[in-house]
Parts: C-alpha cells; structure tokens; sequence
C-alpha cells in the first residue's frame, strides 16, 4: 500500500546556504499525530544536524545587523521574517549542534535564543546556550508571555514580539530572572538554586572578561564573595569535564577551534574562492602576503587540494552577493591580527614565568620588552578598529 508520509502537513522546502531545495519539513496542522514535525530523511544532501531553516534568506541580514535569532519552528520564522527580523533562523524541529552554531558563527559572535517559554522550551534555551557560550558567542534569550511561542506572540501583536527581542538579556540574567520567579529572593533555596543552574554556565562562558563580570554579577546577586564563587567553579569545571559523552561541557568539534584558527580559515577560503573568480573584489596576493607574515610557510599548504575544494564551496556559500566584502575582510584581518598577538603574547608570558623562576634575568628582561611590544601593537590595532 502507498503510505503518505506527510499526510495532513503543511509542506515547507528545506534549503541548503546556497538557496537550493535539498529536502521538505512537514507540520501537523491536525492532531492524531505526536509527531510535530517530520523531515525527509537524510541524504549526502541533506543532514538535519548541519541545517537551518531560513538561513540562506537570514545571511546578509545576520552579517549586516550582527546577531542572529534563533527559534524553533518554521512557522516562528516566517511570521518573524514578516515583522521585519529577517536576520531569524530556526532549527526545524531538531537540537541545536555544533555545527548549527558554527554555520551562525561565521556571521556573527551574537545569538538571541527565542524557544518557547515553556518548560522545555526554557531546557532548550539551557542546552543551546551551553554549545553557543563554549564557542565563545554571545548569547542572550528573549522573554516571551508564558505559555506563547514566537509565532503566537506575533499574531497576538507584534510590538510584543519586537519588545521582547529588544529586550532580551544575556543567558545568566535571563537564568536568574527565572529562577527569581519561583523561588524567594534571599532565601537559601534561591541561593542554592542558582549555585546548581546558573554556576554551570560561568564555565561554558571561554572569556575570561566577560566570565569575570558575571562573576561579579552574581556575587552581588546572592550577595557572598567572589572569592567563594571562583573556589566553586573550581569544584564544577572537572565534575562537567567528566560528564558523558552526550552531554560534552565543550562539543569535541568545537574544543581545538580557537577563534584565531576558524578567522584563518574564513580568511583562506575566501582567498581561494576570489581566486577562482574572473574578476576578483579583494587584492588575494595582498591578503595572501599578510597572512605569510604570522605562518612559517606559505599557509595554504597546511590546507589539501580536498579541503580547499570545500574552503571555496563554503566562501561561495557565505559571501557571494555581498556588497561590502571588503570590509569584511579587513574586519576578519583586523581580528586574525589581534587574535594572534594575544595567542603570542600568552606564550610569551608563560615563557617569561620560567625565565623568572629559574633566575634568567637578562633574557626574561628581552621577553619582557616584547610583550610590551606586542601590548602596544594591540593597542594600536584597537584604535584602528574603534576609528
């Protein structure tokens, strides 16, 4: 017998970065099914956990205005989308993973999370800002009605929707606003309640400024120390460390991936990517040449002929059609450049510590006029990027 699959749904086309159909998602409109949503299944074309919907419609704008929305369902993207928040995303009915986050981080370090404001809706929110903060993105989650998702707050009235948007705050005020709701301010249960849900998340946060304000944050909050909030952490990072395979502190694709190596290869696939171009809207061997300047070698042989192939697929993906390519790039550059003075200048500072402990005191005198070097190259680099 032919069996419908996607009987009594309304059909959505699944598109790749590129624009181009690669599957269907269907949504129940009737209720004898458990199933909210059905996708097709898996092809070499179309893996779920490597695609989000809207995303080859949201890219300019997610570059453009620097943040991303994140919401569950096809339907909170298309009325988002209609409100004018064309930079929204959504994840079809699937968990977010490591390589959902790293398809948004190539636009952007900021994500506002806009789930349900259900209880799982709030797990969701939990579990998606522990992948996106061990990136080292920014991420902050809207408060919407109880009980409403995006798309109902939309219908009912979309200033509500545009307010909560603008209004969103970071994951660790957004934990502790509710945990306030439920539990007596003050009170030892609140305490408790925010060493157990919120803790956990300082350590996800990979900047230490960022991190350290939190720190601060919360101190003032439960009103103790920071001292003791730090000796805490301590207690949490290897307990989190040791956890399951399944429920990793930092997803295993993500922990080799220093912000300075994934701006590298951003900045190489488009160098090969113009290459192949006719007429090229960036000066490669300029680029190129700069690049040379902080590798020993020339550094497109650390990259295959196989993995430049996909470096020009994913170029063309991302920045083809831009207007402001250019600008772009000597942003990325400008990060490259400051990222890699910071990874230098922490060598140095490590190396600096063994001079002093073994009493090198002429050659830790040398090391230390070049991390004064370095500290004035950054600077300098600052102001380039504030002017």
């Amino acid at each position: 017998n032919i069996y419908d699959t996607f009987r009594s749904r309304i059909m959505f086309p699944l598109f790749d970065s590129g624009g181009r159909v690669i599957a269907f998602s269907g949504r129940i409109f009737g209720k004898d099914d458990p199933a909210k949503y059905i996708n097709s299944p898996e092809t070499e074309l179309f893996k779920k956990s490597e695609v989000l919907y809207g995303f080859h419609a949201a890219k300019h704008t997610i570059r453009k205005y620097d943040f991303c929305i994140l919401v569950e369902g096809q339907f909170d993207l298309v009325l988002s989308h209609q409100t004018g928040y064309t930079n929204t995303v959504a994840v079809s009915g699937t968990a977010l993973t490591p390589q959902h986050v790293s398809l948004m981080h190539r636009l952007t370090h900021n994500i506002v999370l806009a789930l349900d404001s259900d209880a799982a809706g709030i797990a969701s929110a939990k579990k998606t800002s522990e992948i996106a903060l061990s990136e080292g993105m920014n991420v902050k989650v809207a408060t919407l009605p109880d009980g409403l998702d995006p798309a109902d707050v939309i219908q009912n009235n979309q200033n509500d929707w545009k307010d909560a948007i603008k209004k969103s705050v970071h994951v660790i005020e957004f934990l502790v606003n509710t945990l306030h709701k439920q539990k007596q301010e003050g009170s030892r249960e609140y305490k408790l309640a925010i060493h157990k849900e919120v803790f956990p998340y300082l350590v996800y946060i990979t900047n230490k400024v960022d991190r350290a304000h939190f720190i601060n944050f919360l101190a003032n909050t439960i009103q103790v120390s920071e001292t003791i909030i730090e000796e805490e952490l301590a207690k949490i990072s290897p307990t989190l460390s040791k956890q399951e395979h399944d429920t990793p502190i930092v997803p295993p694709t993500y922990q080799s991936k220093h912000r300075h190596d994934i701006l590298q290869r951003t900045l190489i696939s488009i160098i090969l990517w113009q290459q192949q171009e006719k007429e090229p809207d960036i000066d490669t061997e300029q680029l190129l040449s700069t690049l040379n300047q902080y590798t020993d070698d020339n550094i497109l042989q650390k990259y295959p002929k196989e993995e430049q192939e996909q470096l020009i697929f994913e170029a063309d993906i991302a920045f083809k059609g831009t207007q402001t390519l250019k600008e772009q790039v000597a942003d990325m550059l400008r990060a490259f450049e400051e990222e890699h003075i910071k990874k230098q200048f922490t060598t140095y500072m490590r190396q600096l510590k063994e001079l002093e402990r073994e009493g090198k005191s002429e050659e830790a005198l040398l090391l230390l006029q070049k991390c004064k070097a370095l500290s004035e190259k950054l600077e300098q680099l600052k102001t380039i990027s504030i002017l």
